[in-house]
């Protein structure tokens, strides 16, 4: 559906990165889980973001292109959504006042692929015959990610993926955890600087 832009302003101004960004949101943290079946080429992921409200919230957006969300959930509460590309519109139970802290947890799933970037270097979701891994600069995380997609929004990361038995995940940040089971394995890495 088509997005009323008095009402959900894409982007944050920036001249080169027009849909990047999300007014009122400060974004301090996101708590990011990944598996990727290279067989089908399907990511599962979830993804808690601890926000900050830098404006009064009605509803907001999230950058996301190409993901299929299956639930948002902020507070514990079901939020409706509308995933309008390049924009997933987020509308909580309540509105939220600036100042306010919050968390969203987004369940979500994509066959992501390279994205062209507004650089005109592809970028986002790569897949090789050695694996696969992400190139986001400058615009390709909400390819995989539901996100602030925006450098001026600085957060600290946790990433938990998980890979088929003998591959490695490896994320930004210090192996926090490493554990093997009967489905594959499990990565952990925490990066604590924004």
């Amino acid at each position: 559906s088509a997005i009323d832009a008095e009402l959900h302003p894409r982007g944050i101004g920036d001249v080169l990165l027009a849909d990047l960004g999300n007014p009122g949101l400060d974004v301090t943290h996101y708590d990011v889980e990944v598996a990727f079946d290279a067989a089908t080429g399907v990511l599962d992921g979830s993804v808690l973001l601890s926000i900050t409200a830098t404006a009064d919230l009605a509803d907001f957006s999230l950058d996301a292109v190409e993901l299929e969300v299956g639930s948002i959930v902020i507070d514990g509460q079901p939020a409706q959504f509308d995933a309008a590309e390049p924009e997933l519109v987020i509308t909580p139970a309540a509105p939220i006042a600036k100042g306010d802290s919050f968390e969203v947890a987004i369940v979500y799933s994509a066959t992501p692929h390279p994205q062209q970037g507004v650089t005109g270097i592809p970028n986002g979701w790569f897949v090789t015959p050695g694996g696969t891994f992400v190139m986001n600069e400058p615009d390709g995380a909400r390819a995989w990610l539901p996100s602030n997609d925006h450098p001026s929004d600085k957060a600290t990361y946790r990433f938990t993926v998980h890979t088929p038995a003998g591959s490695t995940g490896i994320a930004n940040g210090v192996l926090e955890q490493h554990s093997i089971n009967s489905g594959g394995e499990t990565w952990v890495w925490s990066q604590t600087d924004p």
